[in-house]
C-alpha cells in the first residue's frame, strides 16, 4: 500500500527566531552564499559558486520534492525579517516510517543556533506525520558543529559508516531520534 506524502504545513514550522517556509525565487541569493562553502557544495547536489540560474534550478528541485513525494526542502527563514538564512530538508519513506534530515547554514548566519533552532521545529513538524516513527541524519565525524546541532535536538548516536562524498568515500556517524 502507498502511503501519500502529507501536504505541506499550513502553518510554517517554527522555532524561536526562525521559520521554515517554501523556497522562493527570491532565495536565490542563500544558494549562492551557501555556493561559497566548498564543504555545503561537495556535500550534495549545490554546484560550487553558483550562478543565479543555476540557484534558481536547484530552488526548483526542492519545490519539486513534495509533489514527487519524496519530502520537503524548506528555507530557514528569520522569523521577524523573512530573509534565507539556511536550508533543512525532510526526506521520507512513509512505507517504512523512516526520515532523514539534513541541513546547511549560509556562512554568514552560523553560530547564532539558526540550525538548532530549524532542527528543532522540523522535529515537532515530523512528528505530526502519523506513520514516522525515526528521524535519521548522517554528518562527517570531524563535522562538530553539525553534531551538537543534532545533540541538542535530542537525536543520539546510533553508528558508522562509509559514503560518498564528493566524489570521496568518507566516514560518518549516524545520529537517530525515535518518537
Amino acid at each position: 500500500m502507498k502511503i501519500s506524502l502529507p501536504p505541506w504545513p499550513a502553518t510554517p514550522p517554527s522555532h524561536g527566531s526562525v521559520i521554515l517556509r517554501q523556497y522562493r525565487d527570491d532565495d536565490a541569493h542563500l544558494v549562492q552564499e551557501m555556493g561559497e562553502d566548498e564543504y555545503i557544495a561537495q556535500m550534495g547536489a549545490l554546484p560550487p559558486h553558483p550562478t543565479t540560474e543555476q540557484a534558481l534550478a536547484y530552488i526548483n528541485a526542492y519545490r519539486q520534492w513534495a509533489a514527487d513525494g519524496v519530502g520537503f526542502g524548506f528555507a530557514i527563514a528569520d522569523k521577524t525579517t523573512d530573509r534565507a538564512l539556511g536550508e533543512i530538508v525532510l526526506r521520507l519513506d512513509l512505507g517504512i516510517g523512516i526520515a532523514t534530515t539534513g541541513y546547511s547554514v549560509s556562512p554568514l548566519h552560523r553560530r547564532k543556533g539558526v540550525a538548532t533552532q530549524a532542527l528543532r521545529a522540523l522535529v515537532a513538524y515530523a512528528w505530526t506525520i502519523p506513520v514516522l516513527y525515526r528521524i535519521e541524519l548522517e554528518t562527517e565525524p570531524s563535522n562538530h558543529a553539525s553534531i551538537r546541532v543534532a545533540e541538542s535536538a535530542g537525536f543520539r548516536l546510533h553508528g558508522t559508516g562509509h559514503r560518498e562524498i564528493g566524489g570521496a568515500t568518507r566516514a560518518v556517524v549516524r545520529y537517530v531520534l525515535n518518537r
